[in-house]
Parts: structure tokens; sequence; C-alpha cells
């Protein structure tokens, strides 16, 4: 049978040559629409739920959020399991899914379910659904660099301290970096480090409530209503007649939560880009670049953007890697089948087909290796396969 299938091979050359071109160019096609990573996640399919309720113990945590939240979070389409850890000051919740397919309309179930479970957790916790982003998921980071320190005590640039433009740069990567890269198609999430935020501080006292005959609980509703309508100042919160009368506000800077430098030398805002579970990262990585290099002449005077840190040179060398393992495996395969087939059949028919492996070898020198060919490989080729043919006539 195989001394047959041989023979009828070796008779009909250009059909055994246009069988192995197509196949080989279907495969090519194939490896090229898949995700290529150096880092791929094993991990199971999940979304995660961080809960924080700053000064309270585990048992506090566990009690009043872990358990109130995994029990609403159960039954959810397409979930295999809800898993719970709390300890002191906060929770985590992680929703483990079949499939990746689920990931998307199961995170918009968990948004939904824990919208409605906001009443039943405390007042002061902050609750955050984590985007449907891999676990390894980090494929770039860049530096926010703020200018030159301004040494003009008198000047109309005295009030730049180093702080302030650290602020400003903050700005730059809240508002417009940083949508911008969310935006990109496969970013997961965009994880900010340094750099100043401001808060909105509302405070009151005891004699201002007993003055005014309310209760705190009647000022936190009417504060509550207020933040709905996304004040953009602190004077807009105020504005409203019972928290005028009871209350204070005032913008001041926000608890750092880190601080980021580059070699030790200055601070900057750190952007970390994390990729979505199904992205592939080399795409990724080249729409993010396009959108850096984009915002890079809207930037302050003096700042600049430097990337940091980009995976896709990693996965360039496990990419060029696999490709001289397949290649040096299929030139040992190459090679037994040769020796096998001459032992099976006749020797004239088998080097013939062996031959053909010049071709190949000069159309993978080509595709892969960016050789040029021309029109001496062109014609060395035509002569190759015409002797072929003639051999096998």
């Amino acid at each position: 049978m195989i001394a047959r299938v041989m023979e009828r091979c070796a008779r009909r050359p250009w059909l055994v040559l246009g069988a192995t071109a197509l196949a080989a160019a279907g495969a090519y096609a194939a490896q090229r629409s898949l995700a290529r990573d150096a880092i791929p996640d094993l991990s199971d399919p999940r979304i995660g739920v961080i809960a924080e309720w700053m000064g309270h113990p585990a048992t506090d945590v566990a009690d009043q959020i872990t358990r109130v939240v995994t029990a609403g979070l159960d039954h959810i389409p397409g979930a295999t399991a809800v898993r719970g850890q709390s300890m002191s000051d906060m929770a985590y919740v992680d929703v483990v899914f079949g499939s990746e397919s689920s990931l998307a309309a199961g995170r918009a179930e968990i948004v939904r379910r824990m919208a409605e479970l906001r009443p039943r957790l405390p007042g002061g916790a902050v609750v955050t659904v984590a985007p449907a982003a891999s676990a390894t998921g980090w494929v770039l980071q860049y530096a926010l660099i703020p200018g030159p320190k301004i040494h003009a005590p008198m000047g109309e640039n005295a009030h730049q301290t180093h702080q302030s433009k650290m602020r400003i740069v903050r700005k730059v990567q809240d508002l417009m970096l940083r949508p911008a890269l969310e935006a990109v198609p496969g970013v997961g999430e965009v994880a900010t480090l340094g750099g100043e935020t401001n808060e909105v501080v509302v405070q009151t006292s005891a004699d201002q409530l007993r003055g005014a005959n309310v209760a705190l609980s009647d000022v936190i509703a009417t504060l509550r209503a207020k933040m709905a309508t996304h004040p953009k100042t602190a004077e807009e919160i105020t504005r409203d007649p019972l928290l005028a009368k009871v209350t204070q506000a005032s913008v001041v800077p926000t608890m750092a939560g880190g601080e980021a430098d580059v070699d030790g030398a200055e601070q900057v805002v750190i952007g970390t880009v994390i990729a979505k579970r199904d992205a592939d990262p080399m795409t990724v990585i080249k729409r993010v670049k396009e959108v850096i290099e984009q915002h890079r002449h809207h930037l302050p005077e003096g700042d600049r953007i430097h990337v940091l840190y980009d995976r896709s040179e990693l996965a360039g060398r496990v990419q060029h890697t696999l490709v001289r393992a397949v290649s040096e495996e299929v030139l040992v395969v190459a090679y037994g089948t040769v020796l096998w087939a001459q032992s099976r059949a006749p020797l004239a028919e088998v080097a013939a087909i062996r031959e053909t492996s010049v071709i190949f070898a000069a159309l993978i020198g080509m595709a892969f290796l960016k050789e040029h060919f021309g029109i001496r490989r062109v014609a060395a080729a035509a002569v190759i396969a015409a002797g072929i043919v003639l051999i096998t006539a």
C-alpha cells in the first residue's frame, strides 16, 4: 500500500508540490492568526471583586462583606466556583468561569448583582469589580516624567514646585492618556502608580448638627444625593441648603498609595498596561505604542514619556526559538522519511521527490528569513522542477 502511494506521488510531482504548498500556506495562515505570547496565562478564567473596608478586623470583613458577596454572586451563568478570601481591611472574591467566552457576559452580571448588593454592605466599604484581564497580562509599562524643576522664586513660575508638576503629570495620565489607552481593543486595564491626586473632605461637628436639629444620617443621605449629580468643585457640594448649614468642604491631597521613580533620580508617574485574557499581546502592544506616540506631542512643555517595559521583544525571541526548533524537527523527520522511503521504493523515484526540498528551502528562506528571491533562484528552482519531471517521466 505504502509502496503504491510512493510510486503515484513520484509520478505526479506537480500534484504533490501543489498539495504541499497549499497545506503549508494554510498552516502558516493559521499560526499567524493565533495569539503569540511569551508568558501564557494557564489559570482558570475569572473575574475578581475587591472590597476595601479600612479599620476593621478580618472577622468583621468576613461576616459583613465576604459572606454577603459570595452568596450574592452564586449561580452566575457560566461560573463554576465562587471563592472568597478575607483579611484585615480587605476582602477578595473570585468568580471562576468554565471558558473565556463567558467572561464578558459574566462580568456584566457581576456588576449588576453588586449594584443590588450595595445596600446590604457597610456604608464605608469601597467595592471594585476587576476587568476581564489576564493574570499575566502585564504587556507594557511607561513612565510620565515631569519637566525640569523651575528655579524662579520671584517669577511667574514660583508656584510651580516639583509636587505641583507631579500633580499636573498625574492629571495628564488620569484625564488624557489612560482613557485613550483603555479604549484600545484588547486592553483590560491601565494601572497607575505615583503622583498626587486630590479629594474632597466634607466635615461637620456635633454642635453644628445639634444647632440645625438634624441627624448625621440625614447629612450622609443628602451628601450621597448631591454626589450623584457629579459636582465638579467643593463649592458646588456646599450649595445645598442643608450641607451649607452644617458642613465645610475642602480639597486636600489624597493619601499616596505609592511612589515611583526611574533609577532613583526623580519621581515619575507609572502606567502599566494590562491586556485582556483573550487578546493578542503583540497586537495590543503595537496599538498602545501608536496611541502613546499620538499623545506624546500633547504633553505639557518639558514633560516626557518613555516606555520602560515591552513584552514584544521577549515574545519575538520566543517565536524565533520556536521556529528554529520546529525547523530542526522538520529536517530530522524529512531525512528519516527519505531513508525509510529508499528501503521501500525505487531509488530514482525517491530521489526525485527528495530534490523538491531544495525548492521548499528557498521558499522558507524567503518567507521567514526575508531572503531575496531573485532571478537566479527562480531559474534554479525551474531547472530542478524540470529535472524532476524528466526523471519521473
